[in-house]
């Protein structure tokens, strides 16, 4: 039995809006997933194939957490007078650890609905089966909407604000893995707004994912039966 403590960082944000979506100002790594540029991912891998592959082992989690580097905000603009609605103004985020990757077009559906709830497919949209709850390591959602007590109450004006959390979900599974990788995604989504009233930048500061684990031993059978269904799944996409 092996303790490990697995680490995942995620780089700050710089969002500048336009009518016709947005664009990331920083050159960390944000990439657009849709063509209205509207929803942004960050992507990267954990490498566990040292202990899979090797020793047959399989990686346990105990527990995950996050801790977060600086404050979320926003500044907007009002040429007209046509407020900023709240719906608007809401900043969503998910941050993911899966054992099976993900598609543009399935990470453009994870803004709606994270994965791990339900299996369905839609006109135009993949089949959602891989985002079950078991490959769903690590999984949390939070809706950022403008702070009251730091902006203003009408957006009629140009103005700025802090953001915090609407909605803060966890829907991690921390269910073991045999899988040689776990793909991790850091996801933001926001509204373009209207055309005389809208989000101008959006800051978005660096995050981090911990997770406490323990690498051990199971029985043949019942790593026998883990390694198949990874593989299984990690095949869907």
């Amino acid at each position: 039995m092996m303790d490990r403590v697995l680490t995942q960082e995620f780089p700050p944000a710089l969002f500048r809006g336009a009518q016709l979506g947005f664009a990331e100002t920083l050159d960390t790594g944000w990439l657009s997933v849709n063509a209205s540029n509207t929803i942004f991912k960050h992507e990267s891998t954990i490498d566990l194939g040292g202990y899979t592959r090797q020793d047959d082992l399989t990686v346990f989690f105990r527990s995950s957490f996050e801790q977060i580097g600086g404050p979320y905000a926003v500044t907007w603009l009002a040429t007209a007078a046509n407020p900023l609605s709240g719906f608007n103004a809401v900043v969503s985020e998910q941050l993911i650890v899966t054992s099976v990757p993900f598609t543009d077009i399935q990470l453009e559906l994870i803004m709606a609905y994270s994965p791990g709830f339900q299996t369905f497919t839609a006109t135009g949209i993949a089949d959602f089966k891989t985002g079950n709850r078991n490959t769903t390591i690590h999984g949390h959602r939070i809706d950022h909407a403008i702070s009251t007590t730091t902006g203003a109450t009408s957006f009629d004006d140009d103005g700025e604000a802090y953001l915090v959390p609407l909605l803060d979900d966890f829907y991690s599974s921390l269910d073991p893995t045999a899988a040689d990788t776990l793909y991790c995604y850091r996801l933001i989504g926001m509204s373009t707004g209207t055309q005389t009233t809208r989000l101008e930048f959006v800051t978005i500061p660096p995050r981090r994912i911990i997770m406490d684990t323990t690498v051990d031993k199971e029985s043949e059978l019942s790593y026998m039966m883990r390694l198949k269904r990874s593989y299984e799944l990690a095949n869907q996409v």
